[in-house]
């Protein structure tokens, strides 16, 4: 039997996760292709009983292969409520699951020996169509992006996240910071907050290179640059990037809040005399107004960024989730703007970009539950 599976390493569970199968067999009498699937968290041991189990008959224009894409069922698992505000090394937990698929041929007169497949991790995370079927996260060891970060000394907390299995240490200037050993998909994606990071190592406001050191030799170098903060103040996110993870970034130029009213509205008849005798006006249906409530908006600039940064603006834009820090509170956002014009520095010189941002929650509380 052959056993195929695109990607083969850690992945986003909302692009295909795709098995294929082939045996010999698939002209036999009753045959088909017993597909179980496995979604867990824990250690890098196949459950006992899969969570799913898919029957699919060989193809016939495609050669007797069978195959199926598991990203629905996956992506039920993985949690997106992975990030705790103020911890500094915080491990992705229930937002990375491992993923395998176990394929035995069946057919009237008999059946082939089981065959599992790899044992992949998958996260919240996404490919573009672009990267083709096998593209997963194998290239990345730090999950950004970007090559620099932009801080204020007001600047409270700031996410950046890095594969366990690869990362052994962090440095800034003479500092290192050692990481726990790696147990299991739980803390296989950690998370470090740079802020805290810089206080550690005494560099607070001071511009620095951080370095994530590789336990087989090698680095990736992140700059960090302290910007003023403007006199509007900043405003400050976390969101949901292109890896699965919450990478944060730092809006420090001019915001502004709004409020949008929402209500529906009704005619109403109102009679005060029974025979419509006193008042033309008596009776005449009027207006009235129901299920009112504000819709908070907010309007951020970014300062001037490098065009490196385009991909970074464009994974906020599509972003599944955005949670604006405002204080001690976390509020769940979204992007409402609807067209991204990719700015090149050879045609706007700067680079600036605006984007509304619009509370998920209106102003009173009347949130079902």
């Amino acid at each position: 039997m052959n056993f195929t599976e695109q990607p083969t390493g850690t992945t986003g569970v909302f692009s295909p996760l795709i098995y294929q199968v082939y045996d010999a067999n698939f002209g036999l009498a009753g045959f088909y292709y017993k597909m179980e699937v496995f979604v867990w968290s824990g250690a890098a041991v196949l459950p006992a009983s899969p969570i799913a189990t898919i029957n699919r008959k060989a193809d016939q224009f495609g050669g007797g292969r069978g195959w199926i894409d598991i990203r629905k069922i996956a992506a039920q698992y993985v949690d997106s409520n992975i990030l705790i505000n103020g911890t500094y090394l915080p491990d992705i937990n229930q937002g990375a699951e491992y993923v395998a698929v176990q394929v035995q041929a069946i057919w009237d007169a008999g059946s082939s020996a089981i065959v599992p497949s790899n044992i992949e991790l998958v996260t919240n995370g996404y490919n573009y169509v672009e990267d083709g079927l096998n593209a997963d996260f194998s290239s990345k060891n730090v999950y950004t992006d970007r090559e620099t970060i932009y801080l204020t000394e007001e600047t409270t907390e700031f996410y950046i996240w890095f594969d366990r299995d690869i990362i052994s240490s962090i440095d800034a200037g003479a500092f290192s910071q050692g990481l726990s050993p790696l147990n299991d998909s739980n803390d296989w994606i950690r998370g470090i907050d740079i802020v805290q990071l810089m206080s550690n190592a005494a560099l607070t406001g001071v511009n620095t290179t951080i370095n994530f050191q590789k336990a087989l030799g090698g680095q990736v170098d992140i700059d960090v640059v302290y910007n003023c903060q403007n006199r509007h103040g900043e405003v400050l996110i976390h969101y949901l990037n292109k890896y699965g993870v919450y990478e944060s970034f730092v809006f420090n130029a001019l915001s502004r809040s709004s409020k949008a009213i929402d209500r529906e509205e009704y005619q109403q008849p109102i009679y005060k005399n029974a025979d419509l005798t006193d008042s033309f006006g008596f009776g005449l249906p009027i207006t009235t107004t129901y299920l009112s409530n504000f819709i908070k908006s907010v309007t951020v600039n970014t300062d001037y960024i490098p065009e490196s940064y385009n991909e970074i603006i464009q994974q906020i834009m599509i972003s599944r989730n955005i949670l604006l820090i405002d204080g001690t509170d976390v509020f769940s956002v979204r992007v409402t703007d609807s067209s991204f014009v990719e700015k090149k520095r050879v045609n706007d010189k700067l680079i600036q970009y605006t984007l509304r941002l619009e509370y998920n929650q209106p102003v009173i509380n009347d949130i079902a539950r």
